[in-house]
């Protein structure tokens, strides 16, 4: 599986993800943000995630570089 990493390009999830994907209340609560917020940032294509089926599910690793980045997605 493939998903938009925060650099804008594609990266495969295996040799990324350690952990279990996140679904967007986890997510939520690692960013400590509200559900809707999140929901808002994949929209505008701000916050790196993947989609499973129809679901959204993110990487931990990938979210807590982008916290690092101050939540901006590379341009």
């Amino acid at each position: 599986m493939t998903y938009l990493a925060n650099d804008g390009k594609l990266s495969n999830m295996s040799e990324t993800m350690t952990r279990p994907l996140l679904d967007v209340r986890q997510a939520a609560a690692l960013l400590q943000l509200s559900e809707r917020t999140v929901y808002t940032l994949v929209e505008r294509g701000e916050l790196p995630h993947a989609r499973v089926g129809g679901s959204i599910r993110f990487v931990p690793e990938v979210l807590e570089q982008w916290l690092r980045d101050g939540g901006k997605t590379a341009a």
